[in-house]
């Protein structure tokens, strides 16, 4: 479980410090209203995406592993059709 949010955690990291809408809208904010105005936009998506986290990371310890398989089968033939 500690490599999965390791590898988790690197993907995450990865699109946090890609420049996007969001941190341009956060810039834009921070230099029109300051620091301390903008601190609960910023924050926003910790509040939001925290119980996203929790509720999935509690369904998917309790589907069976034939379950598993096939959401990972699944995910692989979505990739493949992406691509």
């Amino acid at each position: 479980m500690l490599e999965y949010l390791l590898i988790g955690g690197g993907f995450a990291l990865a699109a946090a410090v890609q420049p996007g809408p969001l941190q341009a809208y956060l810039l834009s904010s921070v230099l029109q209203r300051g620091r301390r105005r903008t601190l609960p936009a910023s924050l926003a998506p910790i509040l939001s995406d925290g119980p996203i986290v929790v509720v999935t990371l509690l369904v998917l310890s309790r589907i069976t592993e034939e379950l598993q398989i096939i959401l990972r089968v699944g995910g692989g033939l979505l990739l493949l059709y992406f691509a």
